[in-house]
């Protein structure tokens, strides 16, 4: 009846499928049962050793549980497992900022964006982080870049409205650096 059934009646039926662990540890870890979920990952690990993705939850929930430490090294795991794991550079990205390391996030943006460019999510944090740490001609290369490729997206085109803006009142723009 729900993604939460499914697994659950997976995990039963195969108690050692560590890809059905990993999944039934997402839908808890969706529902804000980051311990339950760290559990269910930590049982699908014994089974699939080496598997980035669960590497990379294990990452993101063990930072949802203040676990810092064991966060950036499951992290670091995943991306020794399989370096061009997309997934793994943006969430340990996204957790670098989160621990207010945005200019160690940046090279993985840059290559979760290289590995997919098609990802929206690297290329709109990617693109908050440039503006943030005052880089305008990296920021204006990506947003050429992201309308070359989806000329609808929103923050490319907000940004790129600001950049506008900025150019034509640079006096302004200073406020926001």
């Amino acid at each position: 009846r729900s993604e939460e059934t499914l697994w659950r009646d997976v995990v039963q039926k195969s108690p050692t499928n560590g890809r059905a662990l990993m999944n039934d540890g997402l839908t808890r870890m969706a529902q804000g049962k980051y311990a339950e979920a760290r559990g269910l990952f930590e049982h699908a690990r014994l089974h699939t050793p080496n598997y980035a993705s669960l590497e990379t939850n294990l990452g993101i929930v063990n930072g949802q549980l203040g676990a810092p430490v064991a966060a950036e090294q499951h992290f670091q795991r995943a991306l020794q497992l399989q370096p061009d794991f997309v997934g793994g550079h943006y969430f340990y990205a996204r957790w670098l900022v989160d621990q207010g390391r945005a200019r160690e996030a940046i090279p993985h943006l840059q290559r979760a964006t290289a590995l997919s460019p098609g990802f929206p999510a690297s290329r709109t944090l990617l693109m908050q982080l440039y503006f943030v740490q005052n880089a305008p001609a990296a920021l204006t290369a990506l947003i050429r870049e992201t309308l070359r490729l989806a000329p609808a997206d929103p923050s490319a085109l907000a940004y790129a409205q600001d950049e506008m803006a900025t150019a034509a009142h640079p006096a302004s723009a200073q406020e926001y650096y």
